[in-house]
């Protein structure tokens, strides 16, 4: 019996492990644990700006790294963006092809802020890594502000504000 405890707590210890590590499976017979283990080579970085003005355009870059020692294949990224933001070019889902061992690939998507508010922008990659799917994501916060003033009103506006009839007059009489 308490040898069967054993082999009951190894098991679990290693179903343990495996849950940690990112995936994989298990089994036990004839006194013999044998564990398969999937380890996440992926790491997935997102890059945006932090605070962009309604009607803006602007580039979200995504960097999807390969940090195993095996080869990545048919690896693709994919952008997930709430409402009040839209897609300018590109569709959201493309392809990187494959990526070499402790080498990455960017990739950037132009997106365009249509309504003030805080956004989180995300995205996931995905591959094909020693015949395993694997999959990774990153997100990134954007704040929409209300319109920016032109440039000119920055500096002039308080002057419009504060004296209009004596530009107007001024301008009248030139």
């Amino acid at each position: 019996m308490k040898l069967h405890f054993a082999k009951v707590s190894k098991l679990l210890i290693v179903l343990l492990l495996l849950s940690l590590v990112g995936g994989g499976e298990a089994w036990a017979s004839e006194g013999v644990i044998t564990a398969t283990v999937t380890v996440n080579p992926l790491s997935v970085s997102v890059l945006a700006p932090s605070t962009v003005s309604v009607g803006q355009t602007f580039d979200v870059e995504a960097t999807v790294e390969n940090r195993g020692g095996t080869r990545v294949e048919r690896a693709s990224a994919t952008i997930n963006l709430p409402e009040g933001l839209e897609l300018v070019k590109h569709k959201a889902e493309r392809t990187l092809g494959a990526i070499p061992p402790h080498k990455g690939k960017s990739i950037t998507w132009q997106v365009r802020a249509i309504e003030v508010g805080e956004y989180v922008v995300s995205v996931s990659a995905s591959g094909e890594y020693e015949e395993a799917l694997i999959t990774e994501d990153s997100s990134a916060t954007i704040t929409v502000t209300p319109e920016a003033l032109p440039l000119w009103d920055r500096f002039f506006g308080w002057m419009l504000r504060l004296f209009p009839w004596q530009l107007y007059d001024y301008c009248i009489r030139e």
